[in-house]
């Protein structure tokens, strides 16, 4: 009998946390559809799609930023991220060192990753991994949430963005 209160609260409990965050009476308009602004996402001041490894370290310390073509700024409230990290191990069978991807994701009820997740992120990241910033929730002056569009971002090498600048 124990048993089945115990999971009961807990399922409750995660139930009414559910509810906190996806309430129906909150108002959230879809701003890719025509009813809402046009709204574009950026980490610090940069919305590219390529950013160079030792950029997105500097980045990571930085807000979500959500602007409408106006340039009328929208507080940031909610977002899930995701981070796909790429390790290399050994293979004892092939004898051979193999990429691992690992992905990871958070979601966060602010406008900017914590502590531990930008430490973590600046310690390991580097070219080749990608990091996502999805489900974005912003909130403008009069209180109405929009979806803001998501930013994804590839993680490249230094020299891959100079070679880029050089073929335009």
């Amino acid at each position: 009998m124990k048993v089945i209160w115990l999971t009961g609260l807990c399922c409750g409990t995660f139930i009414c946390r559910a509810q906190q965050l996806f309430s129906p009476s909150a108002k959230i308009i879809d701003s890719l559809s025509q009813q809402g602004p046009s709204l574009f996402t950026f980490i610090g001041h940069d919305s590219s799609s390529r950013i160079p490894a030792s950029l997105m370290k500097q980045l990571i310390d930085s807000p979500l930023v959500v602007k409408d073509t106006r340039g009328r700024l929208y507080q940031v409230s909610r977002f899930d991220f995701g981070y796909l990290h790429i390790d290399t191990t050994f293979n004892d069978t092939t004898e051979r060192f193999e990429l691992v991807p690992e992905y990871m994701g958070f979601t966060f009820l602010q406008n900017q990753l914590d502590s531990l997740w930008k430490a973590r992120i600046k310690k390991t990241l580097h070219a080749g991994e990608r990091v996502f910033f999805d489900h974005i929730i912003a909130e403008d002056s009069s209180g109405i949430k929009y979806g803001a569009p998501p930013l994804h971002i590839l993680v490249i090498d230094t020299s891959q963005k100079v070679n880029e600048a050089e073929a335009e």
